[in-house]
């Protein structure tokens, strides 16, 4: 379902951490409507992309490209996390976390009721 963001939110793997470079981010559609972006931030540990939350999110496949630093020795899991940041966002981007989630009323809507 197309649903309302406020922001996207990317962090690279933490143990040995990568390091993004912040020289900027490219954000190509390859499939659906452009992502409403309205900016970016950039922080060595992750990058945030502020959408417009008043346009629906709709289904399409979205490419994010941004430079990182590598450590010598490599991750032991690859695993990047991806966080979708709802209107509490809009109050301070410091409410986009990993940790943060989708409210529960948010949640709700998403199910019908």
């Amino acid at each position: 379902a197309d649903i309302s963001l406020h922001g996207l939110l990317v962090v690279p793997p933490t143990e040995p951490r990568l390091r993004v470079v912040p020289d900027g981010v490219q954000v190509d559609t390859a499939y659906g409507a452009a992502l409403p972006l309205t900016g970016v931030s950039i922080n060595e540990d992750h990058v945030l992309l502020r959408l417009d939350g008043s346009k629906k999110l709709q289904r399409g496949l979205y490419l994010i490209r941004f430079s990182i630093y590598v450590p010598e020795a490599e991750p032991r899991f690859n695993l990047w996390q991806v966080a979708l940041c709802n209107s509490s966002m809009a109050v301070s981007e410091s409410k986009c976390s990993l940790n943060s989630g989708l409210p529960s009323a948010d949640r709700s809507e998403e199910r019908g009721e």
